[in-house]
Formats: C-alpha cells, structure tokens, sequence
C-alpha cells in the first residue's frame, strides 16, 4: 500500500494578471469507488491564460486553481 500524503500543493490564481501562488491543500478523503491521482504534469492552455488575465467572459469567484491538462497516475 502507498502512503498518501496529508498536504498537496497547486499553483492558485488569487487576483487576476497577477503571478500564480504556490498554496498547500490539504488531500480528500477518497470515496468509495473513487480515485486519488497523482498529478505529475499539468499544461496550461489558452483558456488558462484569458482566465489569469480576467478576460474569459466570465469571472470565476477567485482563489481558482488553472490547469484543466493534467497527466499524473493512479
């Protein structure tokens, strides 16, 4: 069995055009049926970028966390 750590980090957007803030978070409890993955690489793409700069149509309720292109493993 694999050890699951207690703390996770992720790169969170908290003001718009503004550098992204490394925060600690910590990991769920994992539900019956579900999985925990660990994210090894996440790409950012075009929307990620009109999202930082506030100009995607739409404002999310900030602190987001970009990055929706995730490679990682069970």
């Amino acid at each position: 069995m694999v050890d699951i750590p207690k703390e996770s980090k992720a790169a969170v957007l908290e003001e718009y055009n503004q550098p992204l803030k490394i925060r600690r978070f910590p990991v769920p409890e994992v539900e019956p049926g579900g999985m925990l993955v660990r994210i090894e690489i996440a790409g950012i793409c075009g929307t990620d970028v009109h999202q930082w700069r506030g100009n995607l149509g739409f404002k999310p309720t900030l602190p987001v966390i970009p990055g929706h292109e995730t490679v990682g493993e069970s």
